[in-house]
């Protein structure tokens, strides 16, 4: 009996032997995924369950976003830059200058034979002296800015100048005839300087840029001379006088603030003044026929540069 046992056992020993080696024998085994090296093992303890809820970790914190999922997420605006803002300048306060320029001297002066030119042997002589020279001087003033766009002030200044007006005419006898020979009459008005003293208003076409009107009281320093000869007849009469002359100047500019203490102008002056003298003197070889030298009122242009300091 122990032996059928036995058998028995042997037997369903080598039966499941025979069947696991057919069994291994139809197996195919996949090669190692190398590319999977080094990666941890997919967690398949959680395999079947639901993603987990992340606004509840973290203390409310938003889940990061799932790559390929959801709406596009675009770019915003792109950030700039704000532009620079426009300087400001303050035009208030005291300041002092220079300038140089040129000016233009006009003076009309006029020749009477006297008593009379039937009498004299000559007719009139009227013509405008006029001359050119350089201008250099200082100025120095006061600016209140009493609005955002609107500047006023008070300025005065002084220039030296040379400007000479010279006129030469010969003595015509009578209309139509002939200059006589060796007869003419000189005048001449020298100025020597300008002074001014004159309000001033202007506008900001830009903060550190002011268009602007002046006006006010001006002076000048002028001298006269006159001769009027005759070769033919020893006739010499001679004037020459001396003044300050009053009136008023006129004009206007542009004047560009560099910094807060330096500014730069070029501006435009019309000055005109009071007449000038009225002198009769005599010859010594003709006592009865005097000249009569008149000079009206004389007019200066200046154009000019300044360079101004703001305390």
């Amino acid at each position: 009996m122990q032996r059928i046992i036995v058998a028995l056992i042997v037997t369903v020993v080598l039966g499941l032997a025979y069947a696991s080696g057919a069994l291994a024998a139809d197996m195919t085994i996949p090669p190692p995924d190398f590319s999977q090296m080094g990666k941890a093992p997919p967690d398949f303890s959680q395999m079947g369950k639901a993603p987990p809820d992340f606004l509840e970790m973290g203390k409310g914190k938003a889940p990061p976003p799932i790559i390929g999922k959801g709406p596009m997420v675009t770019k915003g605006p792109l950030l700039t830059k704000a532009p620079p803002l426009a300087p400001t300048m303050n035009w208030t306060g005291y300041y002092v200058g220079g300038d140089a320029g040129a000016a233009w001297l006009g003076d009309p002066a006029t020749w009477n034979p006297l008593p009379n030119p039937a009498t004299f042997g000559a007719l009139p002589i009227t013509a405008n002296e006029r001359g050119t020279a350089f201008l250099g001087g200082a100025h120095a003033g006061y600016d209140d800015q009493f609005a955002p766009d609107w500047v006023a002030g008070i300025e005065g200044d002084w220039m030296w100048t040379k400007a000479k007006g010279t006129v030469t005419e010969p003595w015509i006898p009578a209309p139509g005839f002939g200059a006589a020979p060796g007869s003419q009459t000189t005048m001449s008005a020298n100025l020597d300087w300008l002074a001014s003293a004159r309000a001033r208003i202007g506008y900001l076409l830009a903060p550190n840029l002011m268009a602007y009107g002046t006006g006010g009281a001006a002076w000048a320093k002028m001298d006269y001379n006159a001769v009027a000869t005759s070769a033919a007849v020893g006739y010499l009469a001679t004037a020459s006088s001396s003044s300050t002359q009053t009136g008023y100047v006129v004009g206007g500019g542009l004047e560009w603030m560099v910094t807060d203490n330096w500014s730069v102008r070029a501006e435009y002056l019309y000055y005109q003044f009071n007449k000038g003298p009225n002198i009769t003197t005599q010859s010594p070889a003709a006592a009865g026929l005097p000249s009569n030298f008149v000079w009206a009122s004389s007019n200066v242009s200046v154009a000019r540069a300044g360079l101004s300091y703001k305390f």
